[in-house]
């Protein structure tokens, strides 16, 4: 399945190279080495919450472009529970190379103050304090 994504990676690469191309290895977890040397040509590595982001750095390396990864189930809890799992996302990805999302949407009956606390968190990070 990987040679047959990286075959669409690389045509989408050839076609439009002046777009980033994502990819999503949805539940790949237990495999980012693969994945990191099979579409090697994908500007993103997009991952789900089923992996922490700490393996997936530590795995694919600091520089990997990298997207995920925080438990939508973590916009269900309390505000101060999803900052700190925002915060955490955000340190463990490190200060480069990481577009902050959930590991795969919102889910529904998600409180939209939830998603607020989610967002204002991720804009107040700041890296450079972080590291």
């Amino acid at each position: 399945k990987l040679e047959i994504a990286k075959q669409v990676v690389d045509k989408i690469k050839a076609e439009r190279p002046g777009v980033p191309v994502l990819f999503f290895p949805n539940g790949a977890g237990g495999k980012l080495e693969i994945v990191k040397e099979v579409v090697d040509t994908a500007d993103v590595i997009s991952l789900d919450w089923g992996v922490s982001m700490a393996d997936a750095r530590k795995r694919l390396g600091p520089d990997v472009m990298v997207q995920g990864n925080l438990d939508p189930a973590v916009l269900l809890g309390p505000e101060e529970y999803i900052r700190k799992a925002v915060r955490e996302c955000c340190r463990e990805a490190g200060p480069s190379g990481h577009i902050l999302n959930l590991g795969h949407g919102v889910m529904q009956g998600t409180p939209e103050e939830s998603v607020a606390t989610f967002c204002q968190t991720a804009r107040e990070f700041l890296y450079e304090k972080e590291f």
